[in-house]
């Protein structure tokens, strides 16, 4: 009875030796796995960041295009002015002369 007391002792002692390999085991997996999980939170970060900063660049770039389009209405519009000027009096001009 002693040496199956002994047996059973010996077993669960090595039981329990495989038990905390193991454990250690899922130990290295689990850190493993938290880095992985840190480095690709970082990168998430890092794409965030960068697609912000190409968001303000495509704003900034869509406000300058909507100034230098106002702009060259507006220098139209003053061309059509001096234009429309020029011909009314090219034609006053041209009048008198026949006139």
């Amino acid at each position: 009875s002693g040496a199956r007391m002994l047996m059973k002792i010996s077993q669960l002692s090595s039981n329990l030796q495989e038990t905390r390999c193991k454990l250690k085991l899922e130990e290295g997996k689990c850190m493993q796995l938290s880095n992985q999980v840190e480095q690709l939170s970082k990168q998430v970060t890092d794409k965030r960041h960068a697609l912000k900063r190409a968001r303000e660049e495509v704003d900034e770039q869509t406000a300058e295009h909507q100034r230098n389009l106002k702009r060259a209405r507006d220098e139209s519009r003053e061309l059509m002015a001096a234009s429309e000027e020029w011909q009314s009096q090219f034609l006053e001009q041209k009048s008198s002369m026949v006139a």
